[in-house]
Parts: structure tokens; sequence; C-alpha cells
């Protein structure tokens, strides 16, 4: 915290702008009317979005377990500690609510502190905002294509007879999400990070420690192995530390959910408990699940499960919970454009008030936005393909058996 203050010094003293100096993102103009969330409210939209911990044992048959259990123990401590970091900043400086802001604000010092004149700062204050957000959009943007294919690939493995082909789920996807769309801010969407954000976590991974004693694949012959079937290659590690990384998302929403926190000083309560709840779930699944089914291990753990009803059960909650993935990767952009639009994010929420026509009409054109590319792109069918997917690429083909159960299905296991 002290070389944080001494930066907030130089900051004043090269004409940088300090807390609550940024007339349009400063708490003056935005923060007083957003700071309505509970502690408890972020930490359920923290865990809801970040905890993946089903994938983390395809993580590992990528990389093996030497290179995996380092990069999972890695990204434990590094990622936790940038989201206190991320907290101290907006401490002292509550007018950066934004990563754009941030990154427009950093490179701003960086040029003051070169002895750069207060209009070249502003300079690069601007183009640095503007390429982040562009940036942030476009990440946002191919995160919420990816989770609408995931959602129709669920639709498909719970609607195996169903004759509707991948664009029409897509459709179907759409429309089941919008309601919750209009949710405005990370204060609303507690309950449904509650209700289809964390209870399914907690049924899933509770599935998955049952399909692994029911089945006990280490017992099967052939067993699991894990030298990665001697192909094992740069690339393929590479990919898998990259979905290591991807496991610990959700770092791009902690400056937006500070700005609506009650109590911004308490955000360490917040990475204290999210941490506390993901990391034993990150370390029990990835290590039994590898463990279980080696380099057969699929992002969509389910395909290496028996089909049995407590593996539709959690394909069909996970059908619901991909709706909160929808929701959370847009209300970001929604924020920033309505913000931007002027359109009060809060006033919606006034008692007997209904969701106002500009948000209704931004939330659906986001999202019709998002449908654009895997509609109109013929096989769009997996975004993480090198590793399975969470659709495994198989999403109502019914062939689960010839792939994801090899090992469990070895030996009439």
């Amino acid at each position: 915290m002290p070389a944080l203050e001494m930066e907030e010094a130089e900051s004043a003293s090269a004409g940088l702008r300090l807390a609550g100096q940024d007339e349009q993102e400063g708490p003056s103009a935005t923060g007083d009317r957003l700071r309505r969330a509970p502690t408890w409210a972020i930490i359920v939209n923290n865990v809801a979005f970040m905890a993946v911990p089903r994938s983390i044992p395809a993580c590992f048959a990528a990389t093996g377990w030497g290179i995996g259990l380092a990069a999972l123990a890695y990204s434990s401590v590094v990622t936790y500690d940038t989201g206190m970091v991320l907290g101290e900043v907006h401490s002292l400086r509550p007018s950066l609510s934004s990563y754009p802001a941030l990154c427009g604000e950093a490179f701003a010092h960086r040029a003051a502190r070169r002895g750069a004149p207060r209009h070249v700062a502003q300079w690069w204050r601007t183009i640095a905002a503007r390429t982040c957000l562009c940036v942030q959009f476009a990440t946002y943007y191919l995160t919420t294509v990816a989770e609408l294919i995931y959602f129709e690939q669920f639709f498909g493995q719970v609607f195996e007879d169903s004759p509707l082909c991948q664009w029409q789920w897509l459709l179907v996807a759409a429309v089941v999400s919008i309601p919750l769309l209009q949710l405005p801010t990370f204060h609303e969407t507690r309950w449904a990070a509650l209700v289809v954000g964390v209870m399914p976590l907690v049924l899933n991974v509770s599935v998955m420690f049952y399909e692994v004693a029911l089945v006990r694949p280490w017992d099967c012959t052939p067993g699991p192995s894990y030298d990665g079937g001697g192909e094992r290659d740069a690339a393929g590690i590479l990919l898998g530390l990259s979905a290591f990384s991807y496991a610990f998302g959700g770092h791009g929403f902690y400056p937006e959910e500070m700005r609506e926190m009650r109590t911004p000083s308490k955000w360490p309560t917040v990475m204290h408990w999210t941490y506390g709840l993901v990391l034993p779930l990150y370390w029990a699944c990835g290590v039994l699940g590898y463990y279980a089914y080696g380099d057969y291990s699929l992002a969509n753990i389910n395909l290496n499960f028996p089909k049995n009803k407590a593996n539709l059960l959690s394909i069909a909650v996970q059908l619901v919970q991909e709706i909160y993935f929808i929701v959370s990767t847009n209300l970001v952009l929604n924020l920033s454009m309505e913000l931007a639009l002027g359109i009060d994010p809060v006033a919606c929420c006034a008692p007997a008030a209904a969701p106002a026509p500009g948000r209704t009409t931004a939330a659906t054109a986001d999202l019709s936005r998002d449908l654009s590319y895997p509609v109109s792109v013929p096989g769009t069918v997996d975004p993480q393909v090198g590793l399975g997917g969470k659709g495994g690429g198989e999403a109502g083909s019914g062939n689960g058996e010839e792939t994801g159960l090899r090992v469990a299905a070895a030996g009439g296991a």
C-alpha cells in the first residue's frame, strides 16, 4: 500500500487525475447510485462465473501431472494476488471503475513519469482506454459466442431425439436468455448468480464425485493412462495452459463489481471467500478427475460418465447455468454502453418500475450481435475443440460411449 500511495503522490505532481476527479466515471456521477450491492452479492457473482472445476481434469490431460500441478499452483497464487492489487488500486482511485479507465490511466501515468506534457499524457490516456475497450468488447463478444454454443450443445444432449439443428437451438437459447438480460447491474444479478450459478455448481460437483465413485475407472481394464499416449506436444501443452488461464477468469468484472459495492473496503473479504470456495474445488476435482480418467478426461466431463439419470440431471442443470454465463459476459458491456448513452441502469430498479425501453433494446441488440457469428458460420460446433470442449463436439450425437466413456466402459465397468 505505501508503494501505491507513493504512485498517487507522483501522479498528482505529474498533473494526472486523482480519485474523484474523473467527471464522467467518478463516484459523483454514477458511483453513489450504483453502490447498492452487499458483499455477499459480489461473492456469489464471482463464484458463479469463475468456478469451472470440472474442466480442470482436461487441462491436466493436455499438460500432464507435472506441468499441470505447477500451472494450477501458479494460477491459484498469482490471480489471487492480482485481484487484491486491483482492490488496492480502487481504494486509492475509485474513479477508475473499469478496465479501460485503468488502462488509460496507467499509460498516462507512464507518459507523465517520462516527462511528457499534460496533453501528451492525455493522448495516451485516450488511446489506451479506447484500445482496451475494443479488446474488452471483442473478448466478451467471443466469450458470449462460446457460451451460446455450449448452451445449444447442452440442449442437444438433453433432447437427443429433437429434430432441431444447431442454429435453431441457438435461437431457443437466445429467447430463453433475454428475460435475465434485463437485469441491469451486478446487484440485481445476485439471486440469478446464486440460483442458476452457484447451486448448479454444487450439484454438478456432487454428481462428478458420485459418478467417479460409481465407476471407479482406475479399476477398469485398460485403466487410465497419464503419458499423453506418447503424442503430447508443445502445442497441446500450450492449449492446456491457456485453458488453466481460462479457468481463473473473472478479473475483467472486478473494477465494475467494486464500483457497485456498498462497502468497497470489504473487497479483500470478497477475494478471501471467492478463492476460499473455488480453489478447493479446483484441486479436488482436478486431481480426482485426472486420476480417474487420465488422458481421456474431456472438458465436458459428463461425456466421461455413464449415461444414467444423474448424468442427465447434471447436463440439464448446466443448461440452466449457461443462462448466467451469457448474462454476466454481456452485463459489463451493457453497463458501459448504457452509461455512455445516458441510460440510468438503476432507474428501472425503483419500486413498480418496468425495464426501461432503452435498456431492453440495448440488451436484446447485444445478444443479437452475439448470435450473428455462430448462426451465420456453418459447422461452428466447439470453441474448445482441442480439449474436447464443454460440449465435447458431440452434443446430441449419442456416441458418448465411443469416446468419453472409453475408460469407464472398459471391461463392462
